[in-house]
């Protein structure tokens, strides 16, 4: 509860901040565009949206094809296709699928869900319940390390998903995830000489479609060209 009631002030603290930023005081909707700043008391959606500076949202965020400079939301977090180039700190469940996060990440939650998505610094995992959840599916990959601040917590991880920094007060249990993947680094670096570009097209949902022989990559098999 303390956790909360401070992350409630730090944000009223930051939109008195930020009183000259875009700001709006129910649904913020933002497509392509480039904006310096956005504060937002509301739902956010953000599609093939550039933010200069930072996001400040109080309500649930959906980003999509997005760039921004920094975060900081309070709520639910949805990003598929976006990038964050500086530090992210986030008060309610996250899930990114083809995200790149290049700063630390703060979430205070106990669910988050990283799907094809690359934490370059820390992830730091805050949670007033125990044994919050974090799922690492589709050759994610978090640089840094991984910190359970007060309670302990549990990586549900994929093979394919790395964790390159050391893990804080928190256990690792492999799974298998039932999502389609795209194809990782390794299967693409086995691929032969003989393989087109037009290779590259046909991989849909994970898939491996076509090739100009018929071989077998990571298990899955690839047809001729007619």
């Amino acid at each position: 509860m303390k956790k909360i009631l401070c992350l409630a002030i730090c944000f009223i603290s930051l939109v008195v901040s930020h009183a000259y930023a875009t700001s709006h005081l129910s649904t913020c909707t933002f497509g392509k565009q480039t904006l310096n700043e956005v504060v937002c008391y509301g739902p956010a959606k953000l599609i093939q949206t550039t933010v200069s500076g930072n996001a400040v949202i109080a309500g649930p965020l959906e980003a999509q094809h997005t760039v921004l400079a920094s975060m900081q939301v309070i709520g639910l977090t949805n990003l598929r296709n976006s990038d964050v180039k500086a530090n992210v700190r986030i008060s309610g469940d996250l899930t990114a699928k083809n995200g790149q996060f290049d700063g630390n990440v703060d979430v205070t939650s106990e669910k988050i869900l990283l799907n094809n998505s690359t934490i370059k610094g820390s992830l730091t995992i805050n949670s007033e319940k125990e044994e919050p959840q974090l799922t690492l599916i589709c050759g994610t990959q978090i640089r840094g390390k991984v910190v359970f601040s007060n309670h302990s917590g549990v990586i549900n991880k994929t093979k394919d998903s790395i964790i390159e920094g050391k893990v804080v007060n928190g256990r690792v249990v492999q799974i298998v995830s039932k999502e389609k993947c795209p194809p990782s680094a390794a299967s693409l670096a086995i691929l032969p000489s003989y393989c087109s570009i037009r290779y590259l097209n046909d991989v849909v949902g994970g898939m491996v479609k076509k090739c100009s022989r018929n071989i077998s990559v990571a298990g899955k098999k690839m047809k001729s060209y007619s």
